[in-house]
């Protein structure tokens, strides 16, 4: 937790992934939570890729999955933060580009998205905002996006390469218009280049009939002294 995020202590278990649904809450509500690592981190199999078409079509294959277990009741929902939420929307897993990514190809068991403060434009959210090569937060997100014993994209080459907006990072970019999904959207003001951007555009874009999109602004400051 951040420090002063106003998020109490037992507002999450031990068993919550990183920005992902905590298991312990919502299995006592009668669902079942799965955590998929990105294919080909850590001993999984293949190559890992980064908001791409391969990994929107493995992430296709595990909804799919999850739909016909005899746990299942046939539907599935996606939620998360950031580049899981960027998964829902993308044809690559919280944030809006993922839940996209999924989105757009129209998995039958597929119920609903909630990505939460994500992003949708991989070009002008992440790595160049503005134009403006982002040296900051991108360069530490590399260092940070998995280890493997198989082959890793390597973002940091590709950025070099590729410095404008081309067909390499239009294929790292949801095609919004195509998701039509009931979707719950959360946004924040705190992120104003990275996710506000990314999660606003994200809902405005997006064709669900049934789509709501909840901003919050300035959190209070928790302390235990105050309760």
């Amino acid at each position: 937790m951040f420090p002063h995020s106003g998020v109490k202590p037992e507002h999450t278990s031990d068993y919550t992934a990183f920005e992902a649904p905590d298991p312990l809450y919502w299995t006592k509500h009668g669902y079942a939570v799965i955590v998929a690592d990105v294919p080909g981190l850590w001993y999984g199999d293949g190559k890992a890729t980064y908001v791409s078409p391969e990994e929107a079509e493995l992430f296709y294959d595990l909804i799919e999955w999850a739909g016909v277990q005899d746990w299942s009741s046939g539907l599935v929902g996606l939620s998360g933060v950031s580049y899981l939420a960027l998964m829902q929307c993308t044809p690559s897993s919280s944030g809006m580009l993922i839940s996209g990514r999924v989105a757009e190809l129209h998995p039958p068991h597929l119920g609903a998205i909630n990505p939460d403060e994500g992003y949708t434009d991989f070009y002008r959210e992440v790595c160049f905002h503005g134009g403006i090569p982002d040296t900051s937060f991108f360069p530490r997100m590399i260092q940070r996006w998995g280890s493997s014993t198989q082959e890793i994209e390597d973002l940091e080459t590709e950025v070099r390469i590729h410095p404008f907006f081309d067909a390499f990072w239009e294929s790292k970019s949801a095609q919004l218009e195509k998701v039509t999904c009931p979707a719950y959207v959360i946004a924040s003001w705190q992120d104003q280049g990275l996710h506000t951007r990314g999660t606003l555009e994200g809902w405005k874009k997006i064709q669900s009939k049934e789509k709501w999109l909840e901003c919050h602004g300035r959190k209070v400051p928790y302390s235990q002294e105050s309760d």
